[in-house]
């Protein structure tokens, strides 16, 4: 490959086709089309380009692909689909198709097969009326799949395919495969009607087929495993038939090597996760027994492994477990069987760590993705200490630590660090999509950064016209209350004009926009006003009418949400219902939204299918103002635009929003460029790093900090200086390890100095005490594990009657309990417990504790918090009885009630109640059984909402219940009126609601807590066959 394309160089210039192709890119976003000449140019150096390879690609070496040496053809696929496309935006439609095919095998030369597909796909409708194009187009954009043979083909052409690839899976030695005849024969068409354009393509696809079966999977696994297995076969009979060029670097590197600790630094869609996996289970596949983990930080990316991976590993005899949360139930699977696989979350690996030696002592491989996330508190600090926690295990027994990342650069520190050799940091220049950057400014103009590979002449950018400007220079007299009128109309133009840019931007780019936001407020907001640009669609899928379904029967405070599904907008952050988010997710993933507005963190993790990212916010609030988003972070989603397969390009958009610079034109490009777009050092540091320097540091930190500090005493008990243990184990450097190290022994020596309910020995070397050892197992920091051992005692004793708000409790018919009570009146300091963002006021606060126990909806929380002494004829107080059009004052105070009680109650609190469990379990103290229940059954009442066992019973996992939390707690109290308290009873017995009956339940005395009819018909229907089933 290197010395036919050294050859071309020579006859064509290869920096005058990098600006060429920065220029007809740069060109189509400003929709300048008709400056004719540039066009043709650029046209005839593409196809020059693939003319002049055609005769030799099947010549060429497939190691020698490596994001370097196939930059020519690169550059000449991306040159071909601009002027592609502008033929189509001409409605040149032949010319266009035929640059588009050629645009296609050009990727498939530069073995980007991903590029090949994206392409075919996006010109589908295009309508060539060529026949032989289409053909051509369909094999390519079928490509991925044609090896499979238990996938129907009806296309004669495809179906030989199948058979020339599979005769090379099968290690068979096809004769070469005839495209040529077999267009012939599949169309009908005599030889001399083909013209010389179609024969020039089905000649470069022909040799391009041939190509491209030397990048077949199974044969490299095979010779990095050493052996065939159930893993390589299913892959050669199901796929994933073709490795990426990148993929195949990493393997043949590896191949022969010693296990050792390994970084794998590759970009978005280049295949970094599936090698993670396979680096992790290596050992299992390789026939020794243990426990391979994969490390993700977010449900989304656990989910999604599940998806595409579960039936890959457990086809290889390994079992396969998910889990996810602050605790495993997955954990026996772990344990018993002999080889495993462990998808997991961070938090649900520290359990798993703390409360089972033997899971510690059966690890074999753990890969921990998206390892960057270890710049921030509170998680990243998590993440941080496991890693470290799992250097100190390796010196026991080798535990093989593998660490992904998209964005990091410098590797110098995590090498150290992680004691990984050069030999196995893996990095690759090879991407399947090029990304680009603009910077918006106030005058509707935007730099436009084409070509970012690289990190010199950095003043490459070129001007586009573009008439999206936010048209506001400057926030009058931003920060100073007198003026807010004049500053939320500035605000307001910002926001909408950000929202006409999402629209035009999928009007010109096509695929889904993502608006990236730093607060949950401005993802509503911008979504609300995207819909006045885009016009209503009635296209339909399943999983929108899933979701549809699901909101107008169980959320239907949802009303903006719903509304925006008919124009295929929406927005997305943590204040939406898991449920909800899921089947948004998937909707996303389907392709069928035009605009998506999130937070980061849909934006951070989850590889999603967006063609362009306009960056709304490039900075986040402070207490001591707005800072910068990190490098790290920014980058990370930057990776969100352009998936593989999907597009061969991704836009990352800098709107003028001068809320992030309140100067706007003080080196704000020079801030960008340096920090986002051509940044010299992408290193990691850790979050102890980042923080360091704040005044008050993160309270999540702390926590996190004395959390490991107590599981590192438990796993090299007895140890001299725990807390200078910890701090060798962890990435941070020393000198900003002071203030923490301080705090951890003030902390410690605070424990060492306590005569009763000490956590560890006053005595040298440190020891944990049998209260100690249960504060392991919760995973709570020391002082918060420490307040629930002083208090034990009186946790035990449950309250006769409410502590407060007696009347208001007796008023609504609100549900209560002694046992909670009294531990809210103990333990509301632990830290773990964030009021930050409580709504209400403190004395309203007890009403929010008991409607949320008593399975009331957020709407009737709402109300009792905010409405409750407005009369019941109010338009708020009518809106949260019957949602019925958006009303997007009260779905924001529903929003923010939401996303408290997800944290305080489902995430604080049950961890809390389970923390007094464990304790109790270590605890001398008599006639535990009875706290022990109690506290036991509160766990599930505060995990879930509702008070009702029964309740508990149909929200658990084994029971699909077609409703949400106040529903079950309605059905439950029916029943419960009716004597029956339990499942089992249910099923069993003949007495059933009828819909009318479920209807005419309310929780609260407004009818706000109430099913919708429909809701209630489909309860009883399930009923019904919960019946049947049984």
């Amino acid at each position: 490959m290197r010395a036919a394309i050294t050859n071309v160089q020579a006859i064509l210039d290869t920096n005058q086709l990098l600006l060429t192709e920065v220029e007809v890119a740069a060109l189509l976003r400003n929709m300048s089309l008709n400056n004719e000449e540039q066009w043709v140019r650029a046209e005839n150096f593409g196809l020059a380009v693939v003319a002049n390879l055609e005769e030799q690609i099947l010549s060429f070496d497939p190691d020698d692909v490596d994001g370097v040496n196939e930059q020519l053809l690169t550059l000449s696929a991306h040159t071909l689909w601009s002027a592609a496309q502008r033929r189509f935006l001409l409605n040149d439609s032949y010319e266009g198709t035929f640059l588009a095919l050629n645009a296609s095998i050009a990727f498939l030369y530069a073995a980007n097969l991903s590029g090949a597909i994206a392409v075919a796909h996006e010109t589908k409708g295009w309508s060539s009326n060529d026949q032989v194009f289409e053909l051509l187009r369909t094999v390519i954009e079928h490509l991925k799949l044609i090896p499979d043979p238990t996938i129907p083909r009806k296309s004669p052409t495809i179906e030989g395919l199948r058979r020339f690839y599979r005769l090379h899976l099968e290690h068979q030695t096809p004769s070469s495969f005839d495209l040529y005849t077999s267009v012939l024969t599949e169309l009908s068409i005599p030889e001399r009607a083909l013209t010389a354009a179609q024969i020039a393509l089905i000649y470069r696809l022909e040799q391009a087929v041939a190509w491209l079966a030397r990048f077949l999977f199974p044969d490299l696994l095979e010779q990095y495993l050493g052996q065939s297995n159930s893993y390589t076969e299913f892959i050669r009979m199901q796929g994933p038939f073709f490795a990426f060029p990148s993929q195949r670097q990493a393997i043949l590197r590896l191949t022969g090597q010693q296990r050792e600790n390994t970084l794998i630094i590759y970009p978005t869609s280049t295949g970094k996760t599936f090698l993670g996996e396979l680096l992790a289970i290596e050992p299992l596949l390789k026939g020794e027994n243990g426990v391979a983990v994969y490390v993700a930080p977010y449900r989304a990316i656990v989910s999604q492994i599940v998806d595409r991976d579960r039936r890959l590993i457990e086809a290889a005899g390994i079992t396969f477990v998910r889990t996810m949360g602050g605790y495993m139930e997955g954990l026996a699977d772990v344990t018993a069987s002999e080889r495993v696989f462990l998808a997991t979350t961070p938090e649900a690996f520290d359990y798993a760590l703390r409360v089972k030696p033997e899971f510690a002592n059966r690890l074999v491989s753990v890969a921990f993705d998206e390892l960057h996330l270890i710049e921030q508190g509170g998680r990243g600090t998590l993440l941080e200490c496991l890693v470290g926690r799992l250097r100190d295990l390796q010196q026991e027994r080798p535990i093989r630590i593998i660490g992904l990342s998209a964005v990091i650069n410098e590797t110098d520190a995590i090498q150290q660090w992680l004691n990984v050799p050069a030999s196995h940091v893996l990095r690759t220049y090879w991407t399947p999509a090029r990304k680009r950057f603009e910077i918006q400014f106030a005058n509707n103009r935007a730099s436009f950064y084409g070509d970012v590979s690289r990190t010199t002449n950095q003043n490459d950018a070129r001007l586009l016209q573009w008439t999206f400007s936010s048209g506001v220079r400057k926030i009058p007299y931003q920060g100073d209350p007198r003026y807010r009128q004049a500053q939320d109309r500035a605000y307001d133009q910002i926001a909408e004009r950000a929202a006409y840019m999402a629209a035009q931007m999928h009007a010109r780019f096509g695929g889904s926009i993502l608006v990236v936001c730093s607060s949950k407020r401005d993802t509503r907001i911008i979504a609300r006003k995207v819909i006045n640009y885009i016009e209503p669609d009635k296209q339909e899928t399943t999983t929108q009418l899933r979701l549809r379904r699901v909101i107008e029967q169980r959320y239907p405070h949802h009303r903006t949400l719903l509304a925006m599904l008919s124009y295929r907008v929406c927005y997305h952050n943590a204040d939406i219902e898991y449920e909800v988010r899921d089947l948004l997710q998937k909707l996303i993933e389907e392709r069928y939204f035009k605009v998506v507005v999130a937070t980061t963190t849909l934006a951070e993790g989850v590889d999603l299918p967006f063609r362009a990212v306009i960056m709304y916010r490039w900075t986040h609030r402070e207490d001591q103002g707005r800072k910068l988003f990190s490098t790290l972070l920014l980058r990370n989603i930057v990776g969100r635009c352009g998936r593989a397969g999907m597009f061969v390009e991704g836009d990352t958009i800098f709107y003028d929003n001068p809320t992030d610079d309140p100067t706007y034109d003080n080196q704000r490009v020079e801030t960008i460029e340096q920090n986002f777009i051509y940044p010299r050092s992408i290193k990691l540091r850790s979050s102890l790093e980042t923080t360091n320097g704040q005044a008050v540091v993160d309270t999540s930190t702390m926590v996190q900090l004395e959390s490991a500090l107590l599981a590192v005493i438990n796993q090299r008990q007895p140890i001299v200086e725990p807390v200078n243990y910890l701090s060798s184990l962890l990435l941070a450097n020393p000198d900003s390890m002071f203030k923490f190290k301080d705090h951890l022994n003030g902390v410690l020596q605070a424990e060492l100095g306590k005569s009763s309910q000490a956590l560890v020995t006053a005595n040298s070397p440190v020891r944990l005490t049998d209260y100690g050892r249960a504060a392991v197992q919760t995973g709570l920091s020391m002082r918060s594990a420490a307040m629930i051992a002083e208090n034990l005692a009186n946790l035990t004793q449950p309250y006769e009657r409410p502590s407060k708000k007696r009347d208001l409790i007796k008023q609504y018919g609100l549900q209560w309990n002694g046992w909670l009570d009294r531990a809210i009146d103990l333990l509301s300091d632990i830290r773990e417990l964030n009021t930050r963002d409580r709504p209400g006021t403190q004395e309203e606060f007890p009403l929010l504790i008991w409607g949320w126990y008593s399975g009331w909806s957020l709407p009737a929380l709402t109300w009792i918090l905010r409405y409750r002494k407005q009369p019941v004829t109010a338009p708020p107080v009518q809106w949260l009885m019957t949602p019925s059009e958006p009303n997007a004052p009260l779905e924001e105070q529903i929003a923010e009630i939401h996303g408290f009680c997800d944290s305080y109650f489902v995430n604080g609190w049950a961890r809390v109640l389970r923390a007094i469990n464990v304790f109790l379990q270590f605890s001398p103290l008599n006639d535990k059984d009875r706290p022990l229940a109690a506290y036991q059954n509160l766990i599930s009442c505060i995990s879930y909402g509702v008070s009702e066992r029964l309740a508990i019973q149909l929200l658990g996992n084994d029971v699909d219940f077609p409703g949400e939390r106040t529903h079950a707690q309605i059905v439950a109290i029916w029943y419960r009126n009716h004597g029956i308290t339990e499942l089992d009873e249910v099923k069993t017995s003949s007495i059933r609601p009828d819909p009318a009956g479920l209807n005419a339940l309310s929780l609260d005395p407004n009818g706000i807590c109430r099913m919708s009819i429909a809701a209630s018909a489909d309860i009883c229907n399930w009923l019904l066959e919960l019946k049947q089933k049984k």
